[in-house]
């Protein structure tokens, strides 16, 4: 991802009665937008949909302050406002929320936009929190309408410093083109996605979304011109299953996946190396379904789906513990596709068996 680096911004927090320094700007082309953070705030892996760039200043083990900056694909009619308002009702039914309070709301510009500030205090799993929100939308020619959320959390003693944190991230806040993920190069990042029960780890690309989910381990950025889906999006997957060759698993999975009705073509297949173990490569592309409001000559782009299967001795007397890296990108070619899953891949490890001295 292009950085672009900043000189050092000093600013002077009005009525806090101390400074807010922010580093060199950070530049998100997926999702049009570039950021400072304060010195000595610590960005931290991002695992929440939409989510741009997260931030903590730790102290212990605890997060005392934080930064958010999130980016929503939403419908033309929908206002800041709107969205706003949408948000605070989300707040309200979250279970984890206790005693929050709307302190009020004000109009500015965040990134030239229009703004509108939410200031909100609460008690999130036993501790006093006090946040500042600021929505603001643009709309792109490349992927529509976006609003974008710009959030500021601090615990209990460092609530004097919430409008001048608030303030100087605001400030530093710019618009530039959204850019498809696929036209971005992909950089090797410091996150490690680790599933023990499966004993594998996914090193995730710089400014990846990572989290495990119910299949395994899951990757993606989001791709505001394909209207917020996750392209490329990864998912690793383990299972303990009678034995089988990667590509005799690979066939019979298409083989049910075409009864259930799904169009599927073979763009090619054949052996591929996964952490060094000998494996089975499909590159394929499925047709999407033409949705119902769509014109009469609409053609939906395809997907792209590259599945790399192994295996490895289970400890399960007659079984293997199989293993699939799924690959899915929209409207895209095959060599392209191909490309982003041999960066991925190479981010792929094992990992020693619990049992194992």
């Amino acid at each position: 991802m292009i950085l672009k680096i900043a000189t050092t911004i000093m600013m002077l927090a009005a009525g806090a009665g101390e400074e807010v320094r922010l580093g060199r700007a950070r530049e998100y082309p997926h999702a049009g937008v570039s950021v400072s953070l304060p010195v000595g705030f610590s960005a931290q892996s991002i695992s929440g949909d939409f989510e741009i760039v997260r931030a903590d200043r730790i102290r212990g083990r605890t997060a005392t302050q934080s930064v958010t900056l999130s980016a929503f694909p939403i419908k033309k009619e929908v206002t800041a406002e709107a969205f706003s308002k949408m948000l605070l009702e989300n707040l309200r039914r979250n279970l984890a929320m206790r005693y929050l309070k709307d302190l009020g709301q004000k109009t500015g510009k965040i990134a030239g936009a229009e703004s509108l500030v939410r200031e909100l205090t609460y008690k999130h799993r036993g501790d006093e929190i006090a946040a500042m929100g600021g929505v603001f939308v643009r709309t792109s020619e490349t992927a529509g309408r976006v609003a974008y959320v710009l959030t500021i959390e601090v615990g209990k003693e460092h609530h004097a410093t919430l409008d001048a944190l608030f303030e100087a991230v605001a400030g530093s806040v710019k618009f530039m083109d959204i850019k498809r993920p696929l036209d971005l190069e992909i950089e090797k990042g410091s996150v490690f996605l680790k599933d023990f029960k499966a004993r594998c780890a996914l090193r995730l690309p710089k400014g990846w979304t990572g989290r495990s989910n119910q299949l395994g381990l899951f990757a993606g950025l989001t791709d505001y011109t394909q209207g917020g889906i996750y392209s490329p999006a990864v998912q690793v997957i383990s299972l303990e299953m009678e034995k089988a060759t990667p590509e005799q698993l690979g066939e019979r999975a298409l083989e049910k996946e075409r009864k259930q009705g799904s169009q599927v073509k073979v763009l090619e297949k054949g052996p591929v190396k996964i952490a060094g173990k000998d494996g089975f490569q499909f590159v394929l592309q499925r047709k999407q379904p033409v949705p119902e409001s769509a014109p009469e000559d609409y053609k939906p782009p395809p997907v792209i789906e590259i599945r790399r299967l192994f295996n490895i001795e289970s400890t399960e007397e007659g079984k293997q513990k199989h293993f699939a890296i799924l690959l899915t990108v929209h409207n895209c070619p095959p060599s392209k596709a191909l490309e982003i899953m041999d960066k991925v891949a190479k981010g792929f490890s094992l990992l020693p068996s619990l049992g194992r001295k």
